[in-house]
């Protein structure tokens, strides 16, 4: 995609719903980021790059049907890891996630 046409999508082609739509979607994905990012250990982050390392080969390789296979299993298992983050202890993530933010 061409980076003007990206400016355009992410501007909502001037709609003002679907830029705000689109902005909560972002803000929502980084949310997800940093819990990921400061709640997970260096084992997980280790085998986190494994899987995408997976994905880029399978890319490489023009294997369609491993390269989704394997996307998928990462985004399960980032997904089940969100999950369990933030459903054992809410409140200490928001702080974990306020502190993180204000630096």
């Amino acid at each position: 995609m061409k980076p003007g046409r990206f400016k355009v999508l992410w501007s909502g082609y001037n709609n003002d719903t679907a830029r705000n739509l689109l902005r909560s979607i972002f803000d929502r994905i980084s949310y997800i980021r940093i819990i990921l990012t400061v709640s997970t250990g260096v084992d997980e982050k280790r085998t986190t790059v494994a899987i995408l390392h997976g994905v880029l080969d399978a890319i490489k390789q023009r294997d369609v049907i491993a390269a989704q296979e394997r996307y998928d299993h990462y985004l399960t298992r980032a997904h089940d890891t969100v999950v369990k983050i933030i459903t054992s202890n809410s409140a200490s993530n928001d702080r974990l996630v306020t502190q993180v933010a204000i630096g």
